[in-house]
């Protein structure tokens, strides 16, 4: 092989490599329009799609049961609702990732409970069981309409 030969195969070579890492740089666990990676995550909240605004809706006063679909199985939540207000959530059963799913169930009761709603941001890495608890959630309240 040529000087020349050789020269075009390491820049051809260099600038395929240049391509490659440059084009993972803006990659995100999650997309815009809720599909999730079943990567682990950090815990953290990220923006999700807009959610139906349940927030300063008044309620029926009771507790009530609502089901969302996680990466392995159903993620039961239970809704209590007092004085017309959201009183606690708490995530019943879950077959959810150990360190992943497990957070989202942990974070996200509390968020919703203070937000009054399901507005609230998904866990990030644990999109698909924040998203599974936020259903159920909203699935609750409708019965509390």
């Amino acid at each position: 092989m040529t000087r020349n030969g050789l020269k075009t195969a390491g820049l051809a070579l260099f600038l395929s490599a240049l391509l490659l890492t440059s084009t993972g740089c803006g990659a995100s666990p999650t997309t815009q329009n809720g599909n999730a990676s079943q990567k682990e995550g950090s815990g953290q909240t990220e923006s999700s799609n807009p959610k139906e605004t349940t927030g300063n809706n008044s309620y029926k006063d009771g507790t009530y049961e609502g089901v969302g679909q996680g990466i392995h199985g159903e993620v039961k939540v239970s809704v209590s609702v007092a004085g017309g207000k959201i009183s606690e959530v708490k995530v019943t059963e879950h077959h959810e990732t150990d360190g992943v799913g497990t957070v989202a169930a942990e974070i996200l009761p509390g968020k919703i409970l203070e937000a009054q709603g399901t507005e609230v941001e998904t866990v990030s890495g644990a999109t698909v069981t924040s998203t599974a608890i936020i259903d159920g959630v909203k699935k609750a309240l409708e019965q509390a309409k």
